[in-house]
């Protein structure tokens, strides 16, 4: 806190998956707890899937990894078909 008061910061954007994501919420009730005027953003990013909720439909990475994966997959099957 005392680092990015010195600094004059006056927001911190924290981007990752649901550890990160609680950190942000601790570290916004510790800042208004002390009466900082330092703001937190947390930023759902994982491709786990375990952000999901009534808020986070679904966060961005996971669309992309769900999409590769199954890519992956895909092939594998259809290499082992092949190698008959």
């Amino acid at each position: 806190r005392e680092v990015l008061e010195r600094h004059k910061v006056d927001a911190l954007v924290i981007i990752g998956g649901d550890d990160s994501n609680t950190n942000a919420a601790m570290l916004a009730e510790y800042f208004l707890r002390e009466g900082s005027k330092v703001r937190v953003v947390g930023v759902p990013k994982t491709i786990d899937g375990d952000l999901m909720n009534r808020w986070v439909e679904t966060s961005f990475g996971f669309d992309t990894a769900v999409r590769i994966y199954s890519e992956l997959v895909s092939n594998i099957a259809r290499d082992a078909l092949s190698a008959k």
